[in-house]
């Protein structure tokens, strides 16, 4: 149910379209934590950093025993009785205003149906390439391709 397109769809009711992202690789004791993030704003290649604030942004991200991502398909579930490692999700955050605390706050949604492949890893060029169809609700999904600069590893 991949469509081939750039990543696009909606977060909290607002279309989203892929522009950019980065993804990092942290050892820890546990193993090596890959993370990626995706954006709708331009990433420094330099600082590895968003160019501009983003209203809008999606994480993801898992543990693994290899140091370096790994291509392949995880299709998202969530157990509610599980521990947090036994969740494969992805996060949707949104900056949205209070009016009631006249504050700028920060949400997230969790999605858990659909699933994320990674189809591959240049650490030559530095670039991930993937794709995802996921779903939350209709307010909440994303379905295409994105591409991310591999920051960290």
């Amino acid at each position: 149910n991949f469509k081939d397109q750039d990543l696009q769809g909606k977060i909290n009711d607002s279309t989203f379209l892929h522009t950019d992202g980065l993804a990092t690789s942290t050892g820890n004791t546990q193993g090596f934590l890959h993370k990626f993030v995706i954006l709708d704003t331009l990433v420094d290649s330099a600082t590895c950093a968003s160019v501009l604030d983003t209203t809008r942004e999606v994480i993801f991200s898992y543990l693994d025993t290899n140091a370096l991502v790994i291509p392949g398909r995880t299709n998202l579930f969530f157990d509610p009785l599980g521990s947090a490692n036994s969740n494969v999700t992805v996060k949707f955050f949104y900056w949205y205003f209070d009016e009631m605390d006249s504050a700028l706050k920060r949400e997230q949604v969790t999605v858990s149906e659909g699933a994320y492949e990674i189809l591959s890893v240049d650490t030559s060029t530095n670039i991930i390439e993937g794709r995802m169809h996921i779903r939350e609700n209709d307010k909440n999904f994303l379905n295409g391709n994105f591409s991310l600069k591999y920051c960290s590893y």
